[in-house]
């Protein structure tokens, strides 16, 4: 799971400059909807395998996203507090969600529960999907990806970053 995340998770960027942030996480949440369907109805190693594979590279796009719909909806000087907020709410869900999934999982099993799971991503890839056409039909083109400042591409020429990926 958390090696298929961290690999995935530099292409979001890029992918949310190319197709949206709502799209990107329509996207992944069908595929982390796959993986946990897969996962819970899982009859050996190779299926379950397969399948938290797929879950870690679908929620590999929570982050980023959120990221890209806080810088597009508020000034920049805003966007530390907001992204803070986005940052806390998650780990407070993350936290407050612990209690209840485990009692669910004692209760129903575990099967039922990455089911149960898997049906929420589904849902909420399908509100994703419907923002994106919402946002998409009022959109009027913007720039390519790359050519705003703060873009990936600046990122990735940054010395700061090559200097700190030296110390990863």
């Amino acid at each position: 799971f958390f090696i298929a995340y961290a690999l995935v998770q530099p292409a979001m960027g890029l992918l949310c400059d190319k197709a949206g942030p709502e799209r990107v996480s329509a996207g992944a949440l069908a595929i982390a909807a796959a993986g946990s369907f897969l996962f819970a109805g899982a009859r050996g190693f190779a299926s379950a395998f397969v399948g938290r594979i797929l879950m870690g590279m679908g929620l590999a796009a929570g982050f980023i996203p959120g990221m890209k719909v806080i810088a597009a909806m508020f000034p920049p000087e805003a966007f530390s507090t907001y992204n803070g907020l986005f940052v806390a709410i998650g780990n407070a869900g993350a936290l407050m969600g612990a209690a209840p999934l485990a009692w669910l999982t004692v209760l129903a099993g575990w099967r039922l529960v990455f089911a149960g799971l898997a049906f929420a991503a589904v849902l909420l890839a399908a509100l994703c999907w419907l923002f994106a056409a919402k946002r998409h039909a009022r959109a009027v083109p913007d720039s390519g990806p790359g050519d705003e400042p703060g873009s990936n591409r600046d990122v990735m020429r940054s010395r700061e970053l090559r200097l700190l990926a030296l110390f990863l």
